[in-house]
């Protein structure tokens, strides 16, 4: 590599404006932010209370001097690969934060720190959810697309929504954007659990394809339950089901606007008749548990991705296994 990470970040920064990230708890369409996220910009983490979270300059530059170190034993192929790439963001990341966040010991931590703490600030605390863990991937890929290796994709922090089960909460992510070809959501927060080639529960990152058509469904709102790697690799899933976007949302501003729309053709000779309707959009709460987990980091994985010159992952035939770290992997929350 030309330049070292710390360089490239060093030179993005100097760059880039500061800027304040919202979240997307009151957002029906997901916010989606590129370029690097500067140590004086903020990340809004629960704009209820005011809740933030900053990427300080000397956090950052630990982090991605250990990221360096991880792709530096990787070989070229494998730093072409899709699935070596995130592997090794999320593992630094999850190296750096102590291991899977604990959602009450979040909450205590900002409470007790003026509703603010810095990357510094949460190094080995297991603080870190999915606001922290993808806003911090997003400076890695940055880096990452700067030095060449994702040069393919643009990354996008984003906030949007996850539903499980039914139960639809914000949540935050990466989306690496192809406008040209696919695009792929990775959520860094929730590995996905699959069945590996001797038919064991184990897990492994989570990463999901978008077509074009579908990238712009859910830049318009809409929930999407898309195809993840492993799928698409004929990998039995055994999670389930999630769905990306902010459908609910989208659905009931839908409503409000109708009924607005409505209201506002209401004649003088019919308004004895008229009847007005409230609908009141759920506001949004603190983080609840999207998905838990509790084993560890799968040791072995199916190689389904691989870079071809253009950077666009395609599906290989035949087993090959990247080895993944077991560090400290913990009962995950939601954002």
């Amino acid at each position: 590599m030309e330049k070292s990470f710390v360089k490239i970040y060093e030179e993005l920064i100097s760059k880039q404006e500061k800027r304040k990230l919202e979240s997307s708890n009151f957002s029906d369409k997901p916010i989606m932010y590129d370029g690097i996220i500067t140590p004086e910009s903020s990340v809004t983490i629960q704009p209820v209370f005011g809740i933030d979270f900053s990427i300080d300059k000397i956090g950052m530059i630990e982090l991605l001097n250990d990221l360096e170190k991880r792709f530096n034993q990787q070989t070229d192929e494998q730093n072409k690969n899709l699935m070596w790439i995130t592997y090794a963001v999320e593992n630094s990341i999850n190296e750096y934060f102590g291991g899977r966040g604990d959602g009450a010991k979040r909450e205590s931590a900002y409470f007790s720190n003026n509703e603010h703490l810095t990357l510094s600030d949460i190094k080995n605390e297991r603080i870190g959810l999915c606001a922290e863990r993808a806003s911090v991937a997003q400076n890695c890929f940055e880096v990452l697309r700067e030095a060449g290796i994702i040069k393919s994709y643009i990354p996008h922090l984003t906030n949007s929504h996850l539903t499980i089960k039914g139960e639809r909460t914000p949540h935050s992510f990466i989306t690496l954007v192809n406008e040209e070809k696919s695009s792929w959501i990775f959520d860094i927060e929730n590995n996905i659990e699959y069945l590996d080639k001797d038919g064991n529960k184990t897990f492994g990152v989570a990463l999901y394809k978008m077509s074009k058509e579908e990238l712009e469904e859910f830049k318009q709102g809409h929930s999407l339950k898309l195809k993840s790697v492993y799928e698409l690799s004929g990998i039995e899933e055994c999670g389930q089901d999630r769905y990306y976007g902010s459908e609910e949302l989208r659905t009931l501003n839908e409503k409000i606007e109708r009924e607005a729309d409505e209201k506002s053709k209401v004649t003088p000779d019919n308004i004895s008749n008229a009847t007005s309707q409230t609908v009141q959009a759920n506001p949004g709460e603190m983080a609840k548990r999207v998905q838990s987990v509790s084993k560890s980091f799968a040791e072995s994985l199916k190689q389904n991705t691989h870079s071809n010159d253009d950077g666009e992952p395609s599906t290989r035939s035949g087993y090959r296994y990247a080895q993944v770290d077991t560090y400290n992997r913990k009962k995950g929350q939601g954002r």
